[in-house]
């Protein structure tokens, strides 16, 4: 779990950290943390079975754990890391659909029915450890604990919610959207101690997110970051004003 930050753009004495200037109003410290993972809901006796009922592995970055067509016999927990979800349509590219942080499942869902196959892609961020558990034995453990059924049901419910939240901004113009998504990625992923966002994100890649065009969406973050709000590095994004990032996308 990401160490809690301290305020977006500012020192702890409430001043800009970049230009020295009064930095805006401090959000609620609710909104600096990270959604609630799937093992943070469970209780400890539930863990301890969850994780004997699995088989722990390594993978290297960029590396499949599974791609779209692959038969569906497995879920994954992500112990450390964060995998990235891809879908492919024919003749186009991968696009980048939704992260899964270090604590939560991949490849659940198409798990409960094992004689469906993938639809999407799972590549590491970086070197990452998971759990690999055999549907059967994830069947098993929701039958047997009842707070892991309802862990699985509360993070399947968050993550529609995202998709619909992805989807409710379609009709915006780019720049609150793109302001949205950077909003909910602090609300689900939280920020570092330096106020980055705990994943890096290709141009492509925030496009997908944010359901705009590549070039669109660079527009945008350079609104963003023309009115001092974030600050973009190589494949990095810094929140420099989470407040400000709110107003601009209608959140507060």
């Amino acid at each position: 779990m990401p160490v809690p930050p301290v305020l977006p753009g500012a020192t702890p004495t409430g001043r800009d950290a970049i230009s020295g200037e009064p930095g805006a109003p401090p959000p609620p410290a609710d909104h600096l943390r990270p959604a609630p993972t799937l093992l943070q809901m469970l209780s400890t006796h539930t863990t301890q079975a969850l994780m004997e009922a699995g088989t722990r592995d390594r993978h290297h970055p960029g590396r499949p754990l599974f791609r779209a067509g692959d038969p569906a016999r497995t879920a994954h927990l992500v112990l450390t890391g964060a995998v990235k979800l891809t879908t492919a349509l024919p003749d186009r590219p991968p696009r980048l659909r939704e992260i899964r942080t270090a604590g939560n499942l991949v490849g659940d869902t198409e798990a409960w029915d094992h004689t469906h196959t993938r639809a999407e892609t799972a590549h590491t961020e970086g070197a990452v450890t998971t759990l690999t558990l055999q549907h059967h034995r994830l069947i098993s453990l929701t039958s047997g604990y009842p707070d892991l059924a309802l862990a699985i049901t509360r993070t399947t419910t968050t993550r529609l919610r995202w998709y619909q939240h992805r989807a409710d901004t379609r009709g915006n113009d780019s720049h609150p959207r793109v302001a949205r998504l950077l909003c909910d990625l602090v609300d689900l992923l939280g920020l570092t101690p330096d106020n980055q966002l705990p994943i890096s994100l290709t141009r492509d890649e925030l496009a997908d997110l944010a359901g705009l065009s590549p070039p669109t969406a660079e527009r945008a973050l350079h609104h963003l970051i023309h009115t001092g709000t974030v600050i973009k590095g190589y494949r990095i994004i810094r929140i420099r004003d989470l407040h400000a990032l709110r107003l601009t996308a209608g959140n507060e």
